[in-house]
């Protein structure tokens, strides 16, 4: 199965209130080490927005980190989900970055 990429504009990609994650903070060493990788490394994980709802699905810390680096735009995968699913699938990736 092929992935839906889709070059978009950060300002375009909503935050999902139900985001169980901390917000965090650019004082925060999880958010330095975040952002030392974006700018080492470059975006390798892509960003998951849900086409339905306009919600960043996966990758929210590196859309944050991203739009305080000064950057406007991003390569997104694209899915197309209920509120529903998208909240299981949310869920399924925090579990997935706990590992």
């Amino acid at each position: 199965m092929a992935m839906n990429i889709r070059r978009m504009q950060l300002a375009d990609l909503k935050v999902a209130a139900y985001n169980p994650r901390k917000d965090l903070q650019p004082d925060d060493p999880k958010y330095q080490k975040i952002k030392q990788s974006l700018e080492t490394f470059g975006m390798v994980e892509p960003i998951i927005w849900n086409e339905r709802t306009r919600h960043i699905v996966g990758g929210h810390q590196r859309i944050k980190a991203l739009r305080n680096m000064g950057e406007t735009e991003t390569d997104v995968v694209v899915i197309n989900e209920t509120l529903k699913e998208e909240k299981k699938h949310q869920k399924e990736l925090s579990k997935e970055t706990k590992k």
